[in-house]
């Protein structure tokens, strides 16, 4: 793992025993305004400071080998975070940032092993955690660790992977994943009522996020494949289409920027492209621009400019200003 400044320069880096599972995160665990480096590898959970060095009591030995990444939530927005992993024994277990398991946790289980993220979500200010296992069994558990939704019908075929589309009210929320058998995006209700969903062009290796495009208050559908990275609205016409002469890979990306605004990625990666849209769906000026793995956009230096940050060949980092 390294830290490596606006300017390009290495302030540190360290040989981890194992690969870390899924993204890193930023908390400020000991409340001192500071940011350190939160994330999980199969055995341990890590905290590491600005410094590069571990924060006290971490890394913590997990009861069992984490089986996904960890899922960190502050409740109150007052950086008491909760960190909840999924591990191989079919527990979902609850850390604090002192490294110690929060009691009254009541330590929820799965049938399967659980292979994604928990999720968090709030309506009418009630707290839930949705979790789902590989064969698409659903448990819904407030922020003690009980069962407070009950939901019978299954996300089968999704491999797990699914996201919370949150409501007004309860009728209005709903857990949404991709069926690999149907093709289809699927709706599960939090009453059981379960819905597909299949805008035109979608095929067996689509991948799909929600978001708000045009300010309505209701998530459109950012849709990719291999050769197309398309938008839909719920009624399934569509509002932007963009179809590729290079293969993409079939995930779409969304960039939040703050004041310069929000935008959608994609990358080809055996042509080393990446491209950046505005939510439009038109191709911003400079496209493409080279790399070959994940990426972001931020304001590094905190003036206002937008940079694309991305992996290239030869285990470089490239940073693009972005206009």
């Amino acid at each position: 793992i390294y830290l490596i400044n606006a300017t390009g320069q290495v302030l540190w880096k360290r040989l981890l025993p194992e690969k870390i599972i899924g993204s890193v995160a930023q908390v400020d665990g000991l409340n001192n305004n500071k940011l350190q480096l939160l994330f999980n590898t199969s055995s341990f959970i890590y905290l590491i400071d600005r410094n590069g060095d571990d924060v006290k009591n971490f890394p913590v030995k997990l009861p069992a080998a984490s089986t996904a990444p960890l899922t960190v939530i502050d409740y109150e927005n007052d950086k008491t975070y909760r960190i909840l992993i999924p591990c191989s024994d079919k527990t979902i277990y609850n850390y604090s940032t002192n490294g110690e398991l929060i009691k009254g946790w009541q330590n929820p289980t799965s049938a399967e092993i659980v292979e994604t993220q928990a999720l968090y979500f709030s309506v009418n200010k009630m707290d839930y955690i949705a979790y789902i296992d590989k064969v698409g069994n659903v448990k819904i558990v407030n922020r003690h660790g009980e069962e407070k939704i009950l939901l019978n019908t299954t996300l089968e075929n999704t491999n797990g992977s699914f996201k919370i589309v949150t409501g007004k009210n309860m009728d209005q929320t709903y857990i949404i994943g991709f069926d690999t058998i149907e093709h289809a995006i699927v709706r599960l209700y939090l009453d059981n009522k379960k819905e597909n969903f299949k805008p035109d062009g979608i095929k067996e290796n689509t991948g799909f996020i929600c978001y708000d495009l045009n300010n309505d208050k209701t998530n459109e559908f950012i849709l990719s494949n291999e050769q197309t990275l398309w938008a839909v609205n719920n009624d399934e016409s569509i509002l932007f289409e963009n179809n590729f002469e290079t293969e993409i890979k079939p995930v779409p990306y969304i960039f939040n920027s703050g004041s310069k605004g929000t935008f959608i990625g994609s990358i080809s990666p055996s042509f080393e492209e990446v491209y950046i849209f505005d939510l439009a769906g038109n191709q911003l000026k400079g496209m493409p621009l080279k790399g070959i793995g994940g990426f972001t956009l931020d304001d590094i230096n905190n003036d206002g400019t937008l940079f694309m940050i991305c992996v290239g060949t030869s285990n470089r980092i490239f940073a693009y200003q972005i206009e």
